[in-house]
């Protein structure tokens, strides 16, 4: 193994070792965010606990009932008394554990997948049935846990044991199999033996109102006491858990707590939204409304499969993509505009976009916020250090940047880029509108434009130096291909030769020059090439052709410090991962969600120098973070949600969920029945408006439909004989999920049927 690539290797190895499960990246922006709204759900505005099943169904507790989401579809149970659903669990045999007011039970599935509700509260001993809200249920060893403010119901093998005190009780907390509760005057307590006793120390919440109870390292608890912070019991007495957190957390409020897989801790406020705080309590991320959510007073919060979070607010919903490696910095956090540059310098992330250069800049309890550099409003396109200064490509020209604001150092429109050349010192090239602007130091030792070069008057934003001699590489976008011969000095273009089609390209069109470790590379609109001296040809080069295909088309890509190349098809964005041989792999899935967020004007990549990556984008900037890098391989199920028997009619077979394969004697068919239509989904939420589907009726159709987003299908006047529906699901990283198929028989009308032609023997 190369030197090299070992030295890569270990340093990576090092680096992710050190990292914190939770670490997150200070130049991350906000996670994707989607909001669902009480008319999109079609349910009331408050949600409340949630849990998810084995299949990935969502179920939450809303006011108007139990709401059911499998990716595509809400469906909204209502329970028998029409109250507010404020609780739930799921249990065994496919029992959703509910708490209503004034009720609790549970749905089940019927024969045909329909949720039926049964009443527990009725079993209950009269003295004991009038209570108020079932704020809490939890399922632990086989006991479901009803919570009142009166009473806990623990509820086992059709029994029930009664915890009944003489004083009110506050919602419940279920903490590693020990359930905790605050008695008013007494403090905070759990459940031993079947009866309340007081924590050590938990008289400290005797004024207190509890909103949230959790186990840090060691089994010591953390409590959030709404209005009044948290506390934890490191010394085995209660005191304030972060001094510097807890007079924000006073005003914000905390109504709910959970601890994430990766041990952050995320807290739902009244007033300030999300906030999501490392093991230790330092604030991490903080979404809010008009910074990542549509409301600011959360009322529950739930981590699904995926690791990404569901946020239960005062109205409506939103799903985080918490888990996600990626994040967008748009107008959220100050930066306006279409994403076209991106530097980090100095420990501070500049961004141009089309509004002009922002750099982001710490906020109190808010994370970066953007603000415009003075003198830069406008177009930016290019953003780079040249000898230890920070250059700006504009619209108006070039600048340089220092002490925070803008001084102009070419009036030529159309600042593109700055290029060093290898073989002349305190020299630069830069690209503009209408051809090459000649920089050089000054006496203080600052760039500053002396001329522009004559010989050239093409538009040239892509550039890139040879590495042996004077010669600079400028490709145009629909040109082609221009070879600039300069004079050692830099002052004069001494030839300009075009290369285009007849030089071995597919055409003059949408040809860019890259510049890798192992040397240019050219990118066409369909292929990738290299140039070859001995021909003073383009040549296909090897190794993407190889990866990639002869005609891919590249729209741009980037190196990082590792050798991985990141690259922007058409289509798709994908990594070229450096092996511990020299090679690549290929890698798709995981980019390809982001690829309708992209900047369609001027696409571009970047590799940042902590090694994390920007794309441009039609808002803003998408931030990927390789640290939080997340596998998708995991297989997800693909579900049959409903048969019916057409979209016109109200016969309704199944409704439930089916995964895997249901057999041939699950329904028969009457030939005057003979249509079918067929409701399908796949509860993967990542990307979930990006979900494709493609089905198959055996015996039917002759092949695969087309990848779509449709989740529905009828067949119509099918003759008799027997056949099995098949669909299968793709998510937006190109992972498909698990078939789903579903046998039916169709009966021969009654003049085809046996008895008819045992009746035409007989005749």
């Amino acid at each position: 193994m190369p030197r090299f690539l070992l030295l890569i290797i270990l340093f990576v190895v090092f680096h992710f070792w050190q990292q914190p499960a939770w670490a997150q990246s200070p130049y991350a922006g906000l996670p994707m965010t989607h909001h669902f709204s009480s008319e999109t759900y079609q349910g009331g505005i408050q949600n409340w606990q949630m849990a998810q099943d084995s299949l990935g169904i969502l179920y939450i507790a809303n006011n108007f009932g139990l709401l059911q989401y499998d990716g595509t579809n809400w469906r909204l149970h209502i329970v028998p008394n029409g109250t507010k659903v404020r609780s739930l669990a799921l249990g065994d045999e496919g029992k959703i554990y509910l708490g209503c007011q004034g009720d609790f039970g549970y749905f089940s599935p019927n024969a045909q997948g329909h949720l039926v509700f049964t009443s527990l509260a009725d079993d209950l001993p009269p003295e004991h049935r009038n209570f108020d809200e079932t704020w809490r249920v939890y399922v632990e060893d086989n006991k479901v846990y009803f919570c009142t403010f009166q009473t806990l119901f623990i509820y086992e093998e059709g029994e029930f044991t009664i915890i009944n005190p003489d004083y009110s009780l506050e919602p419940a907390f279920m903490v590693n199999g020990t359930l905790y509760v605050r008695a008013d005057d007494h403090g905070l307590c759990r459940v031993v033996d079947q009866q309340l006793e007081l924590v050590p120390q938990g008289e400290f919440f005797r004024n207190y109102s509890v909103s949230g109870v959790l186990s840090l390292p060691g089994n010591d608890l953390l409590v959030a006491a709404q209005g009044s912070g948290l506390f934890n019991q490191e010394t085995g007495v209660f005191q304030p858990w972060s001094d510097a957190m807890q007079e924000f957390l006073n005003t914000a409020i905390i109504n709910c707590m959970i601890r994430l897989r990766d041990g952050r801790i995320a807290l739902g406020t009244q007033t300030q939204g999300v906030l999501i705080l490392s093991p230790q309590g330092e604030l991490l991320l903080h979404l809010t409304k008009d910074r990542g959510l549509e409301n600011r007073t959360v009322l529950s919060l739930y981590q699904d499969h995926l690791e990404n979070l569901w946020i239960g607010m005062n109205n409506g919903l939103s799903y985080v993509e918490l888990g996600s490696p990626f994040s967008v910095i748009d107008e959220k956090m100050g930066l306006p505009g279409t994403g076209y540059a991106a530097l980090l310098h100095q420990e501070k992330l500049y961004l141009g976009t089309n509004n002009g250069l922002f750099v982001g800049n710490p906020a109190p309890l808010s994370g970066l916020q953007y603000e415009l550099v003075p003198g830069t409003r406008g177009q930016a396109y290019h953003i780079s250090v040249q000898d230890e200064e920070l250059l700006l490509g504009h619209h108006q020209g070039g600048y340089r940047i220092a002490n925070g604001i803008a001084e102009q150092i070419s009036e030529v429109s159309g600042g593109w880029v700055f290029q060093q050349m290898p073989t002349a010192a305190n020299t630069m090239i830069g690209g503009t509108y209408s051809g090459l602007v000649r920089y050089r130091k000054d006496r203080k030792g600052q760039w500053e434009a002396t001329q522009k070069l004559a010989g050239l008057d093409e538009s040239s934003r892509v550039m890139a130096p040879d590495p042996h001699d004077n010669t600079l590489w400028m490709t145009h976008g629909y040109k082609g291909v221009y070879r600039i011969n300069l004079s050692p000095t830099l002052d004069s273009i001494q030839k300009v030769t075009y290369y285009g089609e007849e030089h071995g390209f597919p055409s003059r069109f949408l040809i860019n020059v890259h510049q890798l470790r192992d040397g240019l590379i050219f990118t066409s609109e369909a292929g990738t090439y290299r140039y070859d001296l001995d021909t003073d040809r383009f040549v296909p080069h090897p190794v993407f052709s190889e990866l990639l295909g002869p005609d891919y088309r590249i729209v741009d890509l980037a190196e990082d410090a590792y050798g991985n190349v990141f690259f922007i098809g058409e289509q798709e964005i994908g990594m070229l991962r450096r092996n511990s041989m020299g090679g690549f792999e290929v890698e798709r899935g995981i980019f390809t969600k982001i690829r309708y967020l992209l900047n369609d004007d001027l696409v571009n990549v970047t590799i940042l120098d902590n090694n994390e990556v920007m794309f441009g984008a039609k808002e803003g900037f998408v931030h990927y973070d390789p640290v939080q890098y997340k596998s998708y391989e995991e297989s997800f199920p693909t579900l049959i949600r409903r048969v019916s028997a057409s979209r016109s009619q109200d016969s309704t077979y199944f409704t439930g969920s089916v995964s895997g394969t249901l057999g041939a004697t699950q329904l028969k068919l009457p030939y005057r029945g003979n249509s079918l239509n067929f409701n399908f989904s796949a509860p993967f939420f990542e990307g979930l408006d990006r979900m494709e589907y493609s089905f198959l009726l055996e015996n039917f159709d002759g092949d695969w439909s087309e990848w779509s987003g449709q989740t529905e299908k009828e067949y119509t006047n099918l003759p008799e004989g027997d056949y099995t529906f098949r669909v299968r699901s793709r998510n937006p990283h190109g992972m498909q999920g698990e078939e789903v198929s579903y046998a039916f028989t169709v009966a021969p009308p009654w003049f085809r049927s046996p008895l008819a032609y045992a009746g035409y023997s007989l005749g």
